[in-house]
């Protein structure tokens, strides 16, 4: 088997046409490599494959007879001396002539030209695939409320050979095909491409991306971890730990609330249900949905306050008037969390999810014994209150307002307050124990002044 120089397709030695081209070859005599009929020269081993022809001697053959002629025509000895003459000067010019030039002829038409060269250059493709699998980009899935992994991979595809081919590449997700792209691949080029996946939690997969090109072809393999982080530190991971549009936990709520008593207290039926339902074992460290949750029928203080505030989103109570709060202590090894609502009248409360009927009286006998807050979070907002967290919880207890969104920086920064950034609205940390100077009188004074005695 030999290479046709035109195309780079594998023909035998008995053909003389390539199969894949048509182009007609010639084979060299020195290495047996198939070569383009226009070729002088072999491309891999430099032979000369058109020799010239022997030198003619015909003229010599001629001179010598009509030297026979003269001598038939002359007499004596001095025509033989001519003719001798003659056809030694003739003898010289050519002998002259083969060692003068015609060395210096084959030595230069041995050395190919780089035009030559280049344009004879076997013909291939070789082709290669990269891939960028980053980690998951956890949100919200919009149908279920349930945690999702995002996965925004990006891919290229090169070629490293010398001609420019037809390329396919597939990409396929756990053996299940998603996509073909076809495109010319040229030499030292590289196409790249992307795709975005969405996988639910605690799941794994495979994403290949393939590609061809003439008879040359390469895959790569990404795995996707798509396990949901147990024990998060993140605030928009603990969001995602609050799903009130969970088909499951809708489904909870005409049952929890089925008592008329509390169609004006859903917050007490529902906190009750929580604490019929849900008995108090688990693990500290390892977070469930509220879905598990209601699956196990089993959880601690997280397990609760999640459950509790996705209940009572679901009925209706605003993002910015119940929150889970997570918490820490001194001594403690263990974080802490309740459910922090407003309830109108009586204002913001501090509430133990699996005390029942007690949760209110429950949640202030744990803040006042020490413990403050590290993270608050519902589905909407989460944050962390590091620049507060030595400060008791009972001087942060929070107030969401859209009328902070706008305050200038002298506002939201001075004094002993904490103002935190939520999405499009803000968080006050902490209410002032005296009115900046600066803003007395004016409309942020006033609204500082009705929200700071709402909560006092």
């Amino acid at each position: 088997m030999t290479i046709c120089p035109n195309c780079g397709n594998r023909i035998d030695h008995d053909f003389q046409y390539c199969g894949e081209c048509g182009e007609k070859v010639e084979y060299c005599g020195s290495c047996g490599n198939a070569n383009l009929l226009t070729s002088d020269f072999c491309h891999t081993c430099g032979t000369e494959l058109h020799p010239p022809p022997a030198l003619n001697r015909e003229p010599v053959t001629a001179l010598t007879e009509a030297t026979k002629g003269s001598q038939h025509s002359r007499t004596g000895p001095s025509g033989i001396a001519v003719g001798a003459a003659l056809l030694l000067i003739v003898l010289l010019m050519v002998g002259y002539f083969l060692v003068a030039t015609r060395p210096s002829e084959i030595a230069t038409s041995q050395q190919p030209t780089e035009e030559e060269s280049t344009s004879q250059a076997p013909l291939y493709t070789r082709v290669h695939v990269q891939i960028n699998a980053p980690n998951c980009q956890w949100n919200r899935d919009p149908t279920t409320d349930l945690p999702r992994c995002q996965i925004d991979l990006s891919y290229s595809v090169g070629n490293s050979g010398t001609m420019t081919a037809d390329a396919r590449v597939t990409v396929t997700v756990d053996s299940v095909p998603q996509s073909n792209d076809e495109f010319d691949l040229r030499p030292g080029a590289s196409n790249p491409g992307s795709l975005s996946l969405s996988f639910g939690y605690d799941t794994t997969h495979n994403v290949e991306i393939s590609a061809s090109a003439q008879d040359s072809q390469d895959s790569q393999t990404a795995s996707i971890d798509a396990t949901l982080p147990r024990n998060p530190d993140d605030p928009k991971i603990l969001a995602l730990y609050v799903t009130p549009n969970d088909p499951v936990i809708r489904a909870v709520v005409t049952n929890a609330l089925s008592n008329p008593a509390y169609a004006s207290a859903k917050w007490l039926g529902l906190s009750y249900w929580v604490q019929d339902n849900i008995h108090y074992s688990g693990s500290a460290t390892y977070w469930q949905l509220p879905r598990e949750t209601l699956q196990k029928k089993t959880g601690v203080c997280k397990e609760y306050s999640t459950l509790l505030v996705s209940l009572l989103r679901t009925v209706g109570y605003p993002a910015d008037r119940v929150f889970v709060v997570l918490g820490s202590k001194a001594g403690e090894p263990n974080g802490h969390a309740w459910v922090r609502i407003n309830l109108d009248v009586i204002g913001w409360q501090e509430l133990e999810p699996q005390a029942g009927v007690f949760g209110i009286f429950e949640g202030y006998s744990e803040v006042r014994s020490g413990w403050t807050a590290k993270y608050i979070f519902n589905d909407q907002v989460g944050y962390t209150l590091s620049s507060v967290i030595e400060t008791p919880i009972t001087a942060l207890r929070p107030v969401v307002w859209s009328a902070f969104q706008d305050a200038p920086s002298s506002f939201c920064c001075e004094s002993s307050s904490t103002l935190v950034e939520v999405g499009t609205r803000s968080v006050l940390g902490s209410v002032w124990t005296t009115v900046p100077s600066d803003l007395e009188g004016t409309s942020q004074w006033q609204t500082w002044h009705r929200i700071s005695h709402s909560i006092l």
